[in-house]
């Protein structure tokens, strides 16, 4: 991150310090788990008559099973999606998502731990934002963006979703180093 055009320096701004909400966390994994004894239990209970079908009926069969199994493919994801939300909900580590002068940080426990060095941050806008209206427009009016050379994907909704923060709050504490850094924004 560079010296920007109205001399402030990114490396001079406070640094954002956002804890991981283990609350959400533990209320993600409940559902998940819920959804998949939910489905397993529909499939424990079902009394299909499958030697029936496979001398009668084999097309029927094969549709059943092919059912069978997407289900509890999908109830093995969220299985293993709650287990992992759980694990860090009851994480002893501290979590939280970091950024300052030396970059973003993402302990995240079982979700890994993600740091992304300052120089390659870049931070825009959800849709074209003139820089001189910036500093006019409310929190609520747009979302910032986060992207690194390394993420395929924008950083900020992952620091919303862990942290359970509003994103009002988030653009409000990025929005120093949104008008630090002046990027053209992201289309």
């Amino acid at each position: 991150m560079s010296e920007s055009s109205s001399g402030q320096s990114v490396s001079a701004l406070p640094p954002i310090v956002l804890k991981v909400d283990r609350s959400r966390a533990l209320m993600r994994g409940a559902w998940r788990l819920a959804f998949a004894g939910v489905i397993v239990a529909l499939f424990a209970g079902w009394d299909a008559r499958w030697r029936l079908l496979w001398n009668t009926d084999r097309i029927t069969l094969a549709a059943y099973l092919t059912f069978a199994g997407a289900a509890l493919f999908v109830s093995a994801v969220l299985l293993i999606s709650g287990l992992k939300w759980l694990a860090l909900s009851f994480s002893r580590k501290a979590l939280e998502i970091v950024l300052d002068a030396r970059g973003l940080r993402m302990d995240l426990g079982p979700f890994g731990r993600r740091e992304y060095d300052a120089s390659r941050l870049h931070f825009g806008f959800d849709r074209e934002i003139d820089a001189d209206t910036l500093e006019f427009l409310p929190d609520d009016s747009f979302m910032p963006t986060v992207r690194h050379p390394l993420s395929p994907k924008d950083l900020a909704p992952i620091m919303q979703e862990f942290a359970a923060i509003e994103s009002e709050k988030l653009t409000a504490l990025l929005r120093p180093y949104l008008t630090a850094q002046q990027f053209p924004p992201h289309t």
